[in-house]
C-alpha cells in the first residue's frame, strides 16, 4: 500500500456583503466637524454593542476590538460614502490592502457592509450572523461614515490564531516571531519571488516562536503561518515580503467574471486553469480521475450542508478516511478547499498561498478529481483531490 498524503491546507478568501437600503437624501447643511465626530462616535458606540450582543459565539467569548481594526474600517466607510454607499468592484482588494498596510495579516477574514437610518440599529444579515455563531472569530472591527440622514458601517470579523510581531530584516534573512493563539503544530512557508515554496517547522516556548527566513533575493515574496485546527491545517496568516524592491501604494485589483451558473462548468474551469499553472511551470497536466472527483464533490457537499470548512468533517473524518470508505484507501493523495465565489477567484487564492502553490505545482500528481458545490449566498464550496504517482 503507498502512502497517502494530505499536506493541503485551507485559506478563506475575504467576503463582502452589502445589504439593500433606501437611497440616502443629502443633509441640507453641513454640521460642524466637532458636532458630526461626536454623533458618530455615539452611533458606533451604540452598534457596537447591539453587535456584540447579537453576535455571541457558541462558546460565548465576547469579540475582542482593537483599534486599528477600527481605523481600517472606518476609512473603508468614509471612502465608500464618497462614492454614494455603492460597494465598487475593488472594495476586496482595497479593505484587503488596507489591513496589510496596518500589518494586520490573519487569514480568516468576513467584512460586511450595512446602511441604516440615523437613529436606528441595523438588521444584521443572516450570513453574518450564521459566521459569527460557528464560533471561528476572535476580533470585531467597526468603524461608521454618514451618508445624508443613514449611516454606512464597515463589519470585519477576524480569527487571529496567530499574534505576530514586527519583522526584522537582516543581510540575507527576515527574523519572525510570533504566538500562537488557537491551534497547534505551527509552521511556516515562503513563496519566493521566483516561485518555489519553502517551509519550516517552529518549535515553540510557552507558545511562542521565532524563525530566521531566507530573503536573499530581491522582489515580492509571500509568508503563510499554518497551524493544526480543529478541522485540520489552516491558514493562520498570509501576507507579502518586498525585499530590495519599493512595496505597492495602492492595491492591484483583479477583475473576475461571474461565477458558472452550473458547478460543472466550475469544476472544468478549476481543472483547466490547475493544468495551466502546471504548463506554465514545464509540469504535467493533470487528467481528470471521475472515482475522485465523487470524493471531492461529496466533501464540498458535507461543508455546504455542514456550516463547517475544513478537511476533516466531522461526519465523515479526513481525507484519508474518505479515500477508504470511496474504495481509493491504496492511493496517495492530497487536498486543497478553497471558498470562493468564482473558480478563478479561487485558484488565484490558492496560488497566491505557499502551502496551497506547493500542492499544485507537485511534480509528483497524476491525477485530479474536483468537486464544487454552491452554498449559502451563492458561494462555492471548492474541494480539490489529487493523486500521487
Amino acid at each position: 500500500m503507498s502512502q497517502r498524503l494530505s499536506a493541503a491546507l485551507v485559506f478563506t478568501p475575504l467576503i463582502l456583503a452589502s445589504p439593500a437600503a433606501q437611497a440616502a437624501k443629502p443633509p441640507a447643511t453641513a454640521p460642524a466637524r466637532g458636532a458630526l465626530e461626536a454623533g458618530r462616535s455615539a452611533a458606533t458606540r451604540a452598534l457596537r454593542r447591539y453587535l456584540k450582543r447579537q453576535l455571541k459565539t457558541q462558546s460565548s467569548a465576547t469579540l475582542r476590538g482593537e483599534r486599528r481594526l477600527d481605523t481600517v474600517a472606518a476609512d473603508n466607510s468614509d471612502a465608500l460614502a464618497e462614492v454614494g454607499g455603492q460597494v465598487p468592484s475593488g472594495a476586496l482588494s482595497y479593505l484587503r490592502f488596507a489591513l496589510y498596510k496596518r500589518a494586520v495579516h490573519d487569514a480568516v477574514l468576513r467584512a460586511v457592509v450595512l446602511r441604516y437610518r440615523k437613529g436606528q440599529l441595523p438588521a444584521l444579515p443572516a450570513a453574518l450572523r450564521r459566521e459569527a455563531a460557528s464560533g471561528r472569530f476572535t476580533h470585531l472591527g467597526l468603524g461608521l461614515a454618514p451618508l445624508g440622514d443613514q449611516w454606512i458601517a464597515t463589519v470585519v470579523l477576524l480569527r487571529r490564531s496567530v499574534e505576530l510581531s514586527r519583522l526584522r530584516h537582516r543581510r540575507a534573512f527576515t527574523r519572525l516571531c510570533g504566538r500562537v493563539a488557537l491551534g497547534r503544530a505551527p509552521k511556516v512557508l515562503l513563496t519566493d519571488p521566483s516561485g518555489q515554496v519553502s517551509r519550516r517547522g517552529l518549535t515553540l516556548r510557552r507558545r511562542r516562536f521565532c524563525v530566521w527566513l531566507p530573503t536573499r533575493q530581491k522582489g515580492r515574496y509571500q509568508l503563510e503561518v499554518m497551524v493544526q485546527g480543529r478541522y485540520g491545517p489552516e491558514v493562520a496568516a498570509l501576507f507579502p515580503l518586498y525585499i530590495g524592491v519599493p512595496a505597492p501604494l495602492r492595491p492591484r485589483e483583479r477583475l473576475y467574471p461571474q461565477a458558472a451558473k452550473q458547478t460543472a462548468l466550475a469544476e472544468r474551469e478549476l481543472l483547466r486553469l490547475v493544468n495551466a499553472s502546471r504548463s506554465a511551470a514545464k509540469l504535467r497536466p493533470l487528467s481528470l480521475a471521475p472515482r475522485l472527483a465523487r470524493v471531492a464533490r461529496s466533501h464540498s457537499q458535507d461543508m455546504a450542508k455542514g456550516g463547517f470548512f475544513g478537511h476533516v468533517s466531522p461526519r465523515h473524518g479526513g481525507l484519508q478516511r474518505r479515500l477508504a470508505a470511496a474504495g481509493l484507501s491504496h492511493l496517495a493523495a492530497s487536498e486543497n478547499l478553497a471558498l470562493a465565489t468564482s473558480a478563478r477567484r479561487a485558484h488565484d487564492s490558492l496560488l497566491d498561498s505557499p502551502s496551497h502553490r506547493a500542492v499544485l505545482l507537485d511534480p509528483q500528481l497524476r491525477a485530479a478529481g474536483i468537486g464544487v458545490v454552491r452554498g449559502r449566498g451563492g458561494l462555492l464550496y471548492i474541494t480539490e483531490c489529487f493523486l500521487h504517482r
